[in-house]
């Protein structure tokens, strides 16, 4: 499948996915109010006049009312979460038309290192700014450290290309790291945490998102 099509099905899933979203969040909402006026409508009945079935259906609409509440953070992480997908994939569809990168240029790392402005490596339209799709500073440090000092050692050169054969497969899971980042930038996980938040949290609508050919 062509680049284009591909991040072109991918915007048209994440959106379709986003108004479905929203539709429930719209739902959830009417049917929080309504338990909430319940609520309301039997403590003053109850008030009124002490009974227990009064009593019953306060406890009962109440517990609805927490659940909703509940389901409804739910749904609005999840709809950042896809929001943030959203934009990972707007942006690397513009950048196949040509327009620049929405993440950062690096541009102060041109000042931190020095010496780097005639060879393009930090700044706009840089080899940075091309290659960058880092969501902490840590690894904004660690991309500029490699593109100005690039590895010696034949070891690590090769283990850095595995992990790139492996990570070129899995669209979605970079997707996921790349939007849970910009969702929790400089948070701290290892790698153990970030394998299980993974596996634990990847949605069935990411899954059924459309794969790369």
């Amino acid at each position: 499948m062509p680049l284009y099509s591909f991040y072109e099905e991918k915007l048209h899933h994440f959106r379709d996915q986003l108004g479905l979203i929203q539709r429930k969040i719209n739902l959830v909402a009417v049917f929080r109010m309504l338990s909430f006026l319940g609520v309301a409508f039997c403590l003053f009945l109850l008030i009124k006049r002490f009974q227990y079935v009064f009593l019953f259906f306060v406890l009962a609409l109440l517990t609805g009312f927490i659940g909703l509440v509940k389901l409804s953070l739910g749904l609005k992480e999840k709809r950042a979460l896809f929001e943030k997908l959203l934009f990972t994939n707007a942006n690397e569809f513009d950048i196949l038309y040509g327009k620049p990168n929405k993440f950062g240029d690096g541009k102060s790392f041109g000042m931190e290192y020095g010496g780097w402005d005639d060879l393009d490596i930090f700044g706009p339209s840089s080899l940075f700014h091309l290659l960058n799709r880092t969501t902490t500073s840590h690894g904004s440090k660690l991309l500029a450290s490699l593109l100005t000092r690039p590895l010696q050692e034949i070891g690590k050169i090769e283990e850095y290309q595995q992990a790139v054969r492996e990570l070129s497969g899995q669209v979605d899971q970079r997707q996921l790291l790349t939007a849970y980042g910009l969702l929790h930038t400089e948070k701290e996980l290892n790698e153990g945490g970030i394998n299980d938040w993974l596996t634990a949290n990847l949605p069935t609508e990411v899954k059924d998102a459309p794969k790369q050919a």
